[in-house]
């Protein structure tokens, strides 16, 4: 079983990480770092098609292939379609008497056990976690397995909490456009435009050309501006 000390170092580790490819590289660590007898672990997060990409893992080359190469398709892939169904761990320990993963990524890989894992958080989906090798049956443990299953629980919460902090800064970042808006309102539609012609690079000698007034009215148009939006 895993160590809670180990556990816990690894939530530090994760949660001191603001980018959501470094967080994740951890949790890819520290399952191969446990489970040494497999031969590949990789994360596979949803895209907008319905399908799953790879994102990171380890190695990041399988066969020649970067990871972002590959795709899972849950419309071909049955492991795929009952891991998003039931959420819950597959173990395959021999995928020659198993017919659901895709039969093209077996062979092409020579994927001798596999084991599927849901990034779930409260019943929502983020991605799925692949562990298998490529000759010799990985021979998991209950034990090995729910070991992984706490690893990619950890995962769940980083994409979640991802997730909620892109939510704030879009929020954030629209209630600034809003305020920006408002302010503008305050213009008069000339004040307005010296801002959007100053915005462009325009000094007020270009300006006043442009606008074919004189350079004091645009000196003043452009106090009343700065005196509106705070400048």
């Amino acid at each position: 079983m895993l160590e809670s000390s180990r556990y816990y170092k690894l939530a530090e580790r994760i949660n001191s990480k603001l980018d959501l490819r470094e967080a994740l590289e951890q949790v890819v660590v520290a399952i191969s770092e446990e489970i040494v007898r497999c031969d590949a672990v990789g994360i596979y997060l949803p895209k907008p098609d319905g399908t799953f990409q790879g994102y990171i893992g380890k190695p990041d080359r399988l066969n020649g292939l970067m990871l972002d190469q590959l795709n899972v398709d849950p419309k071909n892939d049955m492991l795929a379609q009952e891991i998003i169904t039931f959420k819950k761990s597959i173990y395959i320990p021999d995928t020659s008497v198993d017919q659901r993963p895709d039969p093209k990524i077996v062979q092409f890989f020579q994927i001798k056990s596999l084991l599927a894992l849901p990034i779930t958080y409260e019943e929502e989906i983020f991605g799925i976690v692949y562990l298998f090798d490529y000759g010799i049956a990985m021979n998991l443990s209950i034990e090995e397995i729910q070991t992984v299953e706490a690893y990619v629980n950890m995962a769940a919460v980083v994409i979640r909490n991802t997730k909620i902090f892109a939510g704030f800064q879009n929020i954030e970042k629209e209630l600034m456009l809003a305020k920006k808006e408002l302010q503008l309102n305050l213009l008069t539609p000339v004040e307005r435009e010296v801002y959007e012609l100053k915005q462009q690079g325009l000094n007020k000698t270009e300006i006043a050309k442009h606008l074919q007034k004189s350079l004091n009215t645009v000196k003043n148009q452009w106090k009343n501006v700065r005196e509106k939006l705070g400048l």
